[in-house]
């Protein structure tokens, strides 16, 4: 689900994208100036509505390859791998995507942790709750401890439990993952970089996003 928002997000931030303007930044807020600072000439950093997105001017292209567990490839050089990707690939742009509240005052922050904190707390207790705790320490099949051979009353007993946490997890506030002077900023996603499943031409324009991401809210 998160991922069709972004991409039904980057739908519509492409057809406004003549409406970014990087003069909407507000000239008391250092901090934002010192992130545009932090960018190669290449990038540009715009505020479009409750949006903040810092993209590549230039173009790239993007191929679906599926690398997971895939065999290293000696025989293509890299000028056959740069023109398959142009070929069999689509062109985007490479960006990354923050969502934009006003600054959150010490004392909101502080509210929201503390109301996470007490929720993590009762997670904590549910496998003693579910009578689960001896299962649940031991090697999960997946992260969702679907374990085989389970009886019919840890069966219930872990359906329970995972019902109740999830349900717990969602009573969870998100906090902003760092501040400008004016600005809360919220991590939305990147688009156009290289993962396990999709390769990227020119590889630095990954390189520089991966870079940008780790320097904006360290």
């Amino acid at each position: 689900m998160k991922v069709i928002m972004l991409q039904i997000f980057i739908s519509i931030y492409l057809i406004c994208n003549s409406c970014l303007n990087q003069g909407t930044f507000e000239p008391e807020d250092k901090k934002l100036a010192e992130m545009k600072k932090l960018l190669p000439v290449n990038w540009n950093i715009s505020i479009l509505d409750t949006m903040l997105i810092i993209e590549r001017k230039d173009s790239v292209w993007i191929m679906f390859e599926n690398k997971i567990n895939a065999e290293p490839d000696f025989n293509t050089t890299q000028t056959e791998r740069e023109n398959r990707i142009m070929q069999y690939g689509i062109k985007a742009k490479c960006r990354i995507i923050y969502r934009v509240e006003d600054k959150w005052s010490d004392r909101k922050i502080s509210a929201y942790k503390a109301n996470n904190d007490s929720i993590q707390r009762i997670i904590n207790s549910l496998p003693e709750k579910y009578h689960l705790t001896e299962l649940l320490s031991q090697p999960s099949k997946d992260e969702q401890y679907s374990f085989y051979d389970l009886s019919e009353e840890e069966s219930k007993a872990l359906a329970l439990y995972n019902k109740e946490q999830k349900e717990l997890e969602d009573k969870k506030k998100k906090l902003p993952n760092c501040h400008t002077d004016n600005y809360s900023l919220f991590y939305i996603g990147m688009e156009g970089t290289e993962d396990e499943l999709h390769t990227v031409y020119p590889g630095e324009a990954s390189t520089e996003a991966y870079q940008l991401q780790n320097k904006i809210c360290k």
